[in-house]
């Protein structure tokens, strides 16, 4: 497939509140802050200064890599970005029909669309010059608003629901223990490699032999260990999880395969534990069911240790396969 040329610049066709007026919308100053932070972002994307969009990123979203990690990747996937519109979320939300959210007075969100071209045929995980809808969330830092997390599914806003309810993860998402095999292995097992790259590119470079003297992959190992005896799990969701426990280092201590091997096994406990416990289900009501319990468990019943794992997936796998199976919310 050959992707279409870029344009010559980075377009801005950017409409900041569409029609918020006739939706019944109210959105204030701070949107229209968010929207100029956004366009800058991705109008320096697109001309090359890469630098001064990293200096856009709230403290937490610049963290999991350095200035240069940052610079290598996004020089590879950014070199010309049109950008479509960007939305306040509410505007968004309700042009679909929906409960118009509310957000915070420190926390904006937003809907963006864009066109990008990298140096070769891919766009971080999409075709060059293929149309992307991403979510992204701003926060306000010492009165400067920055980008906070980028998404590619939409936030989970489910009127249905109980503000409190803990509901990360479809269970039919979570268990697809052969996800991406419409593909064909191989290429599932390449789209997890390519995260990788992109992502995390210590974790890229790790090889192994296996048992018939053949060089491997950890996407492979990955790919392998999560339907077994012992794991039953989404094989991108037990590289996000294994990676952020571990950092996304290679441990010292052991090998990098038994380490995930050992977050796939706990993972897994903790989804029989609710799944099949009654008194466990009455002592956590709020959490919605047993994929969301398992990971909710795993990281210590932590609620931003498990915002942050959510935001890591969208960042990763979002694209290709979001964690919920429908947009209405509704559980599978």
């Amino acid at each position: 497939m050959t992707p279409s040329p870029p344009p010559s610049k980075t377009g801005t066709q950017s409409a900041p509140t569409p029609g918020a007026a006739d939706l019944n919308v109210s959105v204030d100053q701070d949107y229209s802050a968010g929207i100029i932070v956004i366009t800058q972002y991705y109008t320096f994307l697109g001309n090359g200064l890469h630098e001064k969009a990293f200096e856009l990123l709230s403290a937490a979203a610049q963290k999991p890599h350095s200035l240069e990690e940052y610079l290598e990747t996004k020089r590879l996937f950014f070199k010309t970005v049109e950008i479509i519109s960007v939305v306040p979320y509410p505007v968004h939300v309700a042009e679909q029909g929906g409960m118009i959210p509310t957000d915070t007075e420190h926390r904006k969100r937003f809907t963006v669309r864009i066109k990008a071209w990298g140096e070769g045929p891919m766009s971080g995980s999409r075709m060059s010059g293929d149309p992307q809808l991403l979510f992204l969330a701003l926060v306000d830092e010492g009165g400067s608003w920055k980008i906070d997390s980028f998404g590619t599914a939409p936030f989970t806003d489910c009127p249905h629901l109980p503000p409190d309810t803990i509901y990360v993860i479809d269970n039919h998402i979570y268990g697809n223990s052969d996800a991406g095999s419409e593909l064909g292995v191989w290429q599932a097992i390449d789209v997890m490699q390519a995260a990788l790259v992109q992502h995390h590119p210590e974790w890229s470079l790790y090889t192994y032999q296996n048992s018939s003297q053949e060089e491997r992959n950890i996407s492979y190992s990955i790919w392998n260990r999560s339907n077994s005896q012992t794991i039953v799990v989404n094989p991108r969701v037990l590289m996000v999880t294994a990676g952020i426990t571990l950092d996304w280092k290679i441990p010292t201590d052991k090998d990098l395969r038994l380490a995930i091997s050992e977050v796939g096994v706990a993972m897994t406990q903790h989804f029989r534990d609710y799944q099949f416990d009654e008194s466990l289900q009455e002592q956590y009501p709020q959490v919605w069911n047993p994929s969301s319990y398992a990971l909710y468990a795993y990281f210590n019943y932590d609620l931003e240790q498990l915002k942050g794992w959510a935001d890591e997936y969208d960042m990763m796998f979002g694209a290709m396969q979001p964690r919920y199976y429908n947009v209405n919310c509704q559980p599978k």
